[in-house]
């Protein structure tokens, strides 16, 4: 997996013959290969493109955020409010935004991020929670990240082995070039629902 901040990404599954399958955004266009299929699925960067694979509609630079162990980044519309979660023992952040209210939970001790809820533009709750916090060389980052919108059971769970922090990435990597013998269709008309890991 590559991910490279504000919306680009990689996800790539592999197998001791080569690419499975990937999914990979440069930001503007999305793209899915499914080897066994022998297609290539495209679409706009956008959360149609990416719900339809991911399973959870988010636009590409959330992704890339929540790859990368932060919540997704919204604009404040009014003052926020800080407070403790007795009950959870974390601080919560509550900051009104264009679609509702997003909220933050931190850890107390480290101030890591350890889960949020996100207001979604077709009314559906973003949480993401986020756990195992290792250090990788100087930062704390997250090895094992949860997603899901609710209402509906769409969810996507990722954990990470080791991974490698501000390494410099290629631009092409984030794209997929159409291939001979590869058959191209529109993303959209091909929604997949269901559970991703």
């Amino acid at each position: 997996m590559l991910a490279e901040r504000p919306g680009s990404f990689r996800l790539e599954v592999l197998s001791p013959f080569g690419t499975v399958a990937l999914a990979a955004s440069d930001g503007r266009e999305f793209a899915v290969y499914a080897r066994r299929e022998s297609r290539v699925y495209r679409g706009p960067a956008g959360p149609g493109s990416v719900g339809a694979y991911a399973a959870v509609p988010l636009e590409v630079a959330d992704v890339v955020t929540v790859l990368l162990g932060a919540p997704p980044g919204r604009a404040a519309t009014g003052a926020a409010t800080v407070g403790r979660d007795d009950d959870a023992g974390l601080i919560h952040l509550a900051v009104p935004i264009e679609t509702g209210i997003q909220e933050v939970w931190f850890a107390p001790e480290t101030l890591h991020p350890v889960r949020s809820a996100t207001p979604l533009p077709d009314g559906r709750i973003l949480y993401v929670s986020f756990g195992d916090w290792k250090q990788v060389g100087a930062l704390a980052f997250p090895y094992r990240i949860d997603l899901r919108a609710e209402p509906g059971n769409d969810a996507v769970h990722v954990r990470y082995g080791s991974p490698s922090l501000n390494t410099d990435i290629a631009d092409h990597l984030f794209g997929f070039p159409p291939r001979s013998g590869v058959e191209e269709l529109r993303i959209e008309q091909y929604p997949v629902s269901g559970t991703a890991s």
